[in-house]
């Protein structure tokens, strides 16, 4: 899973790192990279829904090789596309069967453990695969256009990737043991359980809706800059692909050190209070990103030293967004601990859906008023992050008393 988890995040990041490339290929506005991005984040919503809604249904071992070999094949398509209607189709289909992957894998480190820290750290470190993904993607995409700047190298040679996850699947050693179904606690208040329920009525949840709201706004600033960040730094800002590059792997750099430090490390912070102090670091870290762009504008002079604090403020807003995705779906599977592999679905979801507001957004605005001012939705979205949080824990402080006061 760890592996999965690192091709996923190197197929996520790659579409940002060669947008410039391939809208100078083939002519592309941002509104139809847009498209392709939206499109994209879509196929994960579907491919979320594949890896919760059917994972029970069906034997794991041929779930995870069905996805991992239809991936395979898709990205051979996507490397040779003839057309950008082809790329799109390739792109979307691909994203589909990657989520369903990434979803699966998620169901089943969640059940390997009934406490919530240990859970939590589970799902974490398959973030922290997620995360060697996206900071190995700038230098292999660097690396590759150092030789030809076609964008199709980079996804060519990743084929070699995913055929090792196939093989790597094969044996059936790896699942022995592996379960998606784990029953609730005996001591599980009725009003808690949520079993059987469909999608809809169980992301209507007091706690969960509160709880999708913060992982789709999270989802927006992390996939706006995946998706964005570099046609920011180089067209927006013009400072150029070096720099872009920095940013993109500051940026990847601060997300894996925040999902090391929440697998490994034993933090004196409880996880409530470690996303909220993260999601105002990003906050804040977003603010000086957009000003240290603004500066450079207007006073050429600091133009060095402001490029300095852009990198390092990519560093804060990765580290910001760093621990959303693994705190929120721990604590939503802490108050349902038998809706897994369906809450890690609904997650991916709200995820995909956000990075999907971000690529249309971002991209319309740009066409309009420039890609110097789109960029600045990012800071809304990390302060709405904020708010959802606050609700979210409200309601689970709520939950918990209820809880505790029936038990006594």
């Amino acid at each position: 899973m760890l592996y999965c988890a690192v091709t996923a995040g190197m197929f996520g990041v790659m579409l940002g790192l060669v947008t410039p490339n391939l809208r100078a290929q083939w002519q592309l506005s941002y509104q139809d990279m847009g498209l392709l991005m939206t499109l994209s984040s879509a196929g994960g919503v579907v491919g979320s829904l594949l890896g919760g809604h059917i994972a029970k249904r069906f034997d794991t071992r041929r779930l995870f090789l069905a996805y991992a070999c239809f991936t395979l094949t898709m990205l051979v398509g996507l490397a040779n596309a003839p057309t950008f209607a082809v790329l799109v189709a390739c792109f979307a289909l691909t994203a589909v069967t990657e989520s369903a992957l990434f979803t699966l894998g998620h169901g089943v480190l969640a059940n390997m453990s009934s406490d919530s820290e240990t859970r939590t750290r589970f799902i974490g470190l398959v973030d922290v695969g997620f995360s060697l993904g996206t900071l190995v993607a700038p230098l292999w995409v660097a690396g590759w256009f150092a030789v030809d700047p076609a964008w199709r190298g980079p996804y060519l040679a990743f084929v070699g990737f995913v055929a090792v996850l196939v093989a790597l699947l094969w044996p059936r050693r790896v699942y022995a043991g592996l379960a998606l179904n784990t029953p609730p606690p005996d001591n599980a208040a009725p009003a808690d359980l949520a079993h059987g329920q469909g999608y809809l009525t169980l992301a209507t949840h007091p706690v969960v809706l509160p709880g999708l709201a913060a992982a789709m706004l999270v989802g927006y600033v992390e996939w706006g800059q995946n998706y964005w960040l570099v046609s920011y730094v180089e067209q927006g800002l013009e400072w150029g692909a070096t720099l872009a590059r920095q940013a993109v792997f500051a940026l990847m750099l601060g997300m894996l050190v925040g999902r090391v430090w929440q697998t490994f490390a034993v933090s004196r912070w409880r996880m409530e209070t470690k996303i909220t102090r993260l999601a105002w670091l990003c906050v804040g870290a977003l603010l000086v990103q957009n000003g240290a762009g603004w500066m450079a504008h207007t006073q050429p002079a600091l133009a060095g030293a402001m490029q300095v604090l852009f990198v390092l403020a990519s560093l804060g807003v990765g580290l910001g967004v760093s621990v959303g995705f693994p705190i929120l779906l721990g604590s939503l599977i802490h108050a349902l601990p038998q809706e897994a592999s369906r809450l890690s679905a609904l997650m991916m979801i709200a995820i995909s859906a956000g990075a999907a507001l971000a690529s249309q957004s971002v991209g319309r605005l740009a066409d309009a008023w420039g890609m110097a001012t789109a960029f600045a939705l990012l800071v809304a979205s990390a302060v709405a992050y904020v708010v959802a949080l606050a609700a979210m824990h409200r309601r689970l402080a709520l939950q918990d008393d209820g809880t505790a006061h029936s038990h006594r």
